[in-house]
């Protein structure tokens, strides 16, 4: 009875609410090569590989692999940036347009953005100038150090470090420095 309610109900379940694969496509890094996902896949082969066999040799193969697909990664990475910077090295603009690029500054997405800060109250009054909320906020964190400072206790005030400590402990003890032959002599007693 139980079988054929179960049986019914995952039918009817799968007919409402399909499984639907999707894929998520990456943006695939500019710098990787159709031979670097050549590689990069055999190395994951291998990992697979290695995983379901346990081998000895298998894990060998895969450690070499991987040593040389990172080595590889690291070095194709290297000269695509380094030809990217060295074809702009004339201009100024294009290299800060290329760094922001590398980690993705979009003009576009910032003008979207929900978290921009699109107005600030400065002495009262709110603002909405970026060019007067830049001034402040730059105003601002320069002179934070020296507000800080004023509010703390300044050196020269002739307080002495004991003006910061509580009330002593009346049952502690103090022990006084001892010297080496004191506890040569102690260890002597102990054998006799």
């Amino acid at each position: 009875m139980y079988n054929i309610f179960n049986d019914h109900f995952s039918s009817m379940f799968n007919k409402k609410f399909p499984l639907i694969k999707q894929s998520i496509k990456k943006q695939r890094k500019k710098w990787i090569t159709p031979e670097l996902i050549k590689i990069l896949n055999n190395k994951n082969s291998l990992y697979k590989k290695w995983v379901l066999s346990r081998s000895l040799n298998d894990k060998v193969a895969y450690s070499i692999y991987k040593k040389f697909a990172a080595k590889l990664v690291s070095e194709v990475k290297r000269n695509y940036f380094l030809k990217i910077f060295n074809s702009r090295v004339h201009s100024n603009k294009e290299i800060w347009k290329s760094i922001n690029n590398l980690i993705s500054l979009n003009p576009e997405k910032y003008r979207t953005n929900p978290n921009l800060i699109s107005k600030i109250c400065i002495n009262g009054k709110m603002s909405f100038d970026p060019s007067l909320m830049a001034s402040h906020f730059n105003s601002y964190f320069c002179n934070i150090g020296a507000e800080l400072a004023k509010k703390v206790l300044s050196p020269l005030d002739n307080s002495s470090y004991k003006n910061f400590l509580g009330p002593s402990i009346s049952n502690s003890f103090v022990c006084n420095e001892i010297t080496y032959s004191e506890i040569f002599n102690k260890i002597n007693n102990q054998q006799k």
